[in-house]
């Protein structure tokens, strides 16, 4: 699922880690501009932050 802001491209992926447990990743990027700054959140067991955290981070970076 890759959803687009004016301002601001949100996307979700899955990755393998070396254990071959699938990791579920999001993140958002800039359109317009280079990233100023890299945040990892690493939140708890059964979490997704598409839903819980897509319109603060949209929010806080336009």
């Amino acid at each position: 699922m890759a959803t687009d802001s004016s301002n601001v491209k949100y996307d979700e992926e899955f990755i393998t880690n070396s254990k071959g447990k699938k990791l579920f990743t999001c993140r958002w990027i800039p359109v317009d501009s280079e990233p100023k700054a890299l945040v990892f959140l690493n939140h708890g067991y059964a979490m997704e932050c598409s839903v819980s955290m897509k319109g603060e981070i949209n929010s806080k970076v336009l």
